[in-house]
């Protein structure tokens, strides 16, 4: 598979191959290895994005050998996150006091994030923390968050503003939880600004489309493009069970960073694995 953009497109072709443990069909979900996402934006850095079984480490192999001085972290245990919670006109009454609700459920999980922060965004998108403030403080402002009286999301523009803030908080793991339920109007930013904004500040965009007037689309592109995952959340009364899906998720996700020995014209092939045997398939 040719991942590689830009000028780096004739140059390097990497290979996947998504390794997973061999289990029964009937096996639960989330037993499952597999590479979410890999950035050469910073080649020869490469940072693969990996979701592996709970509790397991994963190990990256490029080529037939471990991958040299590969640096595993786990999305879990983040360094800083922020929520982007849709507070638009069409989010009054009981959506938004779910939202708000769950995301304060979620955030009290996160006791090893070391920053936090909440964006807002209806007509406009708004920081409504500032620095240093505890997820106690983030807590309390989310409880006070009112739906927005005049029309408008500016979904892309809360994405801008929540990848700056989070390049601010901390060097290390950068997390983006995105919650909307309608589509982007309003914005000065694009969906590629908005991409480009996250992808340049390495953060992970994790996605909840709540409710079915949702736009999906460019939910999935942010994931997409940064390594994250879409939930959705058709009605918003199962938003609690949705945010505690995603805490799940980020405990079996991990990015790992390495300096690939890759020259321009190599094909390289990835592999990931984690607790014991393993089965692989090229990503066509």
């Amino acid at each position: 598979v040719d991942l590689a953009g830009g000028a780096l497109r004739a140059a390097v072709r990497i290979a996947l191959v998504v390794a997973a443990l061999c289990v029964p069909a009937s096996a639960a979900a989330g037993t499952d290895v597999q590479i979410q996402h890999v950035d050469l934006g910073g080649f020869p850095e490469v940072r693969v994005t990996a979701v592996v079984p709970a509790g397991a480490r994963p190990i990256l192999w490029e080529g037939n050998a471990p991958a040299q001085f590969a640096r595993p972290h786990q999305l879990g245990a983040e360094e800083a996150i922020v929520l982007a919670v849709d507070n638009s006109h069409s989010m009054r009454g009981e959506p938004l006091r779910q939202a708000t609700s769950a995301a304060a459920d979620f955030l009290a999980q996160q006791e090893r994030a070391a920053a936090t922060g909440l964006v807002a965004f209806g007509h406009q998108a708004l920081d409504l923390t500032r620095a240093n403030e505890s997820r106690e403080d983030v807590t309390r402002t989310l409880a006070t968050l009112a739906s927005d009286p005049q029309g408008g999301t500016s979904l892309y523009d809360a994405v801008v503003l929540s990848a700056t803030r989070l390049q601010r908080m901390s060097s290390g793991m950068r997390i983006l939880v995105l919650l909307t339920d309608g589509k982007d109007l309003g914005s000065h930013s694009s969906l590629t600004g908005a991409i480009t904004a996250a992808r340049r500040a390495n953060v992970v965009v994790y996605s909840i489309a709540a409710g079915a007037s949702a736009d999906k689309s460019p939910l999935r592109a942010l994931a997409a493009a940064t390594g994250g995952k879409v939930f959705d959340a058709a009605d918003v009364g199962s938003l609690g069970s949705t945010y505690a899906a995603l805490s799940q998720e980020l405990d079996r996700t991990w990015q790992i960073s390495y300096l690939t020995s890759a020259r321009p014209g190599d094909r390289v092939l990835l592999s990931v694995r984690a607790a014991g045997r393993r089965a692989g398939a090229p990503l066509r």
